[in-house]
């Protein structure tokens, strides 16, 4: 059974990638020399920094995209690469983190679904995604404790016998 939350940050990412793919097919440039030159103008209109979030968003949420469709194809440890990729760049939705926490805990890589959570957490601290983070952080940090605990136990237990 898929996350609901999943379910809509997909939603949200398809729509903004359809989006701007209607965009793109709304202005058609005769040479990639005019596709060249509108894009610097719209650069120069709305500021290099904006310009900069708003192709840096874009390829994130593609990122994302491909990401999905790895999972579908299970290509799990691409599609964890992707997504790190997308952590590693602070990206805005929380697909990546919820994804990768999954996936981790599928795996049982605690750690890392811990270090994911802790980001995710942190990012998304004024927001009700950040209770959520930091709720799945709870559990999987008890679950950490609870597995450190059993192998110290295992392991005075092989020192004794």
């Amino acid at each position: 059974m898929k996350n609901p939350a999943n379910q809509s940050d997909v939603k949200e990412i398809k729509k903004i990638v359809e989006n701007k793919m209607a965009e793109d097919n709304i202005i058609r440039f005769d040479s990639e020399e005019q596709k060249s030159e509108y894009e610097r103008e719209k650069r120069r209109i709305i500021g290099a920094s904006a310009y900069n979030q708003e192709k840096k968003f874009e390829s994130q949420a593609e990122r994302n995209l491909i990401g999905i469709e790895l999972e579908e194809a299970g290509r799990i440890d691409e599609a964890i690469l992707i997504y790190e990729q997308n952590v590693k760049g602070n990206f805005e939705g929380s697909h990546p983190y919820t994804r990768l926490a999954i996936i981790y805990r599928k795996r049982k890589q605690i750690d890392d679904e811990i270090r994911i959570l802790k980001k995710a957490a942190r990012k998304f601290r004024d927001s009700s995604k950040g209770e959520y983070f930091s709720g799945r952080l709870e559990k999987a940090e008890a679950l950490k404790a609870k597995i450190d605990k059993r192998q110290i136990s295992e392991k005075k237990g092989q020192s004794n016998g």
